[in-house]
This record gives C-alpha cells, sequence and structure tokens, in this order.
C-alpha cells in the first residue's frame, strides 16, 4: 500500500533534480563597412578601377547600425531563436538559423 502523497512528494523531487537543456543568449550589435561602388560614380573610368569598392571610412572602420535596424531583423526559424525587442537573440531548441536584416 502506498500514500500517493509519497508519490507526488517523489514526482516533484524528482523534476526539481532533473536537468534541463539550456539555451544561450546574447545582445546583437550589427556593424556594417560604408562603401562607395566606383562603377557608379559619374565620370568613373577603368583607370579609376571601374567596379572597385571604396572605403568611405577606410577598409578598418566599422560603424554600429543597430539602432537603425534592429526593427528589420528577423530569425530564419522561431523555433531554433528568439528575438528580443530587437537587440537580444535567445537560443529555444538545437539547431541552426541565420539572422537576416
Amino acid at each position: 500500500v502506498t500514500d500517493d502523497k509519497d508519490e507526488d512528494d517523489a514526482a516533484d523531487e524528482r523534476t526539481e533534480n532533473s536537468c534541463v537543456a539550456q539555451y544561450q543568449s546574447t545582445t546583437l550589435r550589427v556593424l556594417t563597412h560604408f562603401v562607395a561602388d566606383t562603377g557608379e560614380v559619374r565620370g568613373a573610368t577603368e583607370e579609376d578601377g571601374l567596379g572597385q569598392q571604396n572605403f568611405l571610412l577606410g577598409s578598418d572602420w566599422q560603424v554600429e547600425v543597430t539602432q537603425l535596424v534592429k526593427d528589420s531583423l528577423r530569425v530564419e526559424d522561431p523555433k531554433v531563436a528568439q528575438l528580443l525587442e530587437g537587440q537580444v537573440l535567445i537560443g529555444l531548441s538545437v539547431g541552426t538559423t541565420k539572422l537576416q536584416v
């Protein structure tokens, strides 16, 4: 003969002591280079490097544009990850997804 209360306590104890998958989260920053394509500049010739990208701030400079694009960010597979307030990426399950701007 068993007591139902004992079974409930044992089930509660198993739940408290069990392992649960934990997924990572991170704050996002969107960085970009500002470039000009010389092929689109009027008067540019082949000697000017037609079609070559010129970095407006230098190739080693990146500008943070997170606040400008956060409303455009989308998670490709919402079963794998979720985006909170456009800036915090939270893993929800095992898998791979992409973040699109």
